[in-house]
């Protein structure tokens, strides 16, 4: 079992939160979570951000779980979050790696 979500948002916290400080409290909401510290990353297409990896054991899951939240910088108002979750993770995230480097920068005319 692998699965990859990505979502755009719009950012609607402080500007002074940062991306490593939204992401460690985005995990807290998991059961039984223990959360590695934030690492920087920045795609092939130049998008910038950062990235924690979470050990975690779903509620009636006999197994635990490793998700990965990469949240990406697209403007100063909208975020990119890429969620990789597995039982058995790849460990040299190719699957996570191919994603992200296919993100590009999107055009909304100003609107960001």
């Amino acid at each position: 079992f692998e699965s990859v979500t990505v979502i755009r948002t719009r950012r609607s916290d402080s500007a002074n939160t940062t991306l490593d400080q939204l992401l460690v409290t985005a995990q807290r909401s998991l059961q039984g979570v223990k959360i590695a510290n934030p690492r920087a990353v920045k795609t092939a297409n130049g998008l910038v951000g950062a990235k924690v990896s979470v050990a975690f054991k779903p509620e009636g899951a006999a197994q635990q779980y490793r998700r990965t939240h990469v949240v990406l910088s697209e403007s100063p108002s909208t975020l990119v979050h890429v969620f990789y979750t597995a039982k058995v993770p790849d460990e040299a995230e190719r699957t996570l790696t191919m994603v992200l480097d296919s993100l590009r920068l999107v055009d909304d005319g100003g609107r960001s």
